[in-house]
């Protein structure tokens, strides 16, 4: 794909200023084939997993903050979910390898394992888990490619909740 060649000169502000954000709107021009690119509607995806490295001591906080943040993602009360309501964008939250051991409400499970191994003793994934958890992303984007956002009722956000996982329990 070829940047959109009218790309405006702004003698205000030197080229690049805005770094990839700058790269990203000159790449949509392009898809869009104008100088003033849109986005009406751009879904809002959180994938949450947990890393076995953990167990070094190695993150300011234990593995079991993850679900409690996925959980604050999905019921609208983390910053994320803030932006997403302000922008009119659907959020979907997307458990593709945390420590939950049971599907959580408004999130999708679509994991491999349950968090990976600690990759200073022994390998992270076995060798089908990485494309595994890659792809839970491509049914993520389909399904916001074909979902409205959701409108905003009395400040909570309505959420696909699917449940389980692809391949049954971790």
């Amino acid at each position: 794909m070829q940047p959109w060649p009218g790309r405006p000169n702004l003698p205000s502000r030197p080229a690049r200023y805005l770094g990839r954000l700058e790269h990203l709107a000159i790449e949509l021009a392009g898809l869009q084939q104008t100088d003033r690119p849109r986005a009406e509607r751009v879904p809002i995806i959180v994938f949450a997993g947990d890393h076995g490295i953990v167990a070094q001591g190695v993150s300011a906080y234990p593995q079991e903050v993850t679900i409690a943040m996925m959980s604050n993602f999905a019921s609208g009360g983390a910053a994320i979910a803030v932006l997403a309501r302000e922008l009119g964008a659907s959020l979907e939250v997307v458990d593709a390898g945390t420590l939950a051991e049971q599907p959580q409400p408004r999130t999708v499970t679509d994991k491999p394992r349950r968090g990976s191994r600690d990759f200073s003793l022994q390998a992270a994934l076995e060798p089908a888990e990485p494309a595994f958890a890659f792809d839970c992303g491509k049914p993520a984007v389909a399904r916001a490619a074909t979902t409205e956002p959701d409108p905003w009722r009395d400040g909570h956000r309505q959420y696909h909740d699917i449940g389980g996982d692809r391949r049954g329990p971790a």
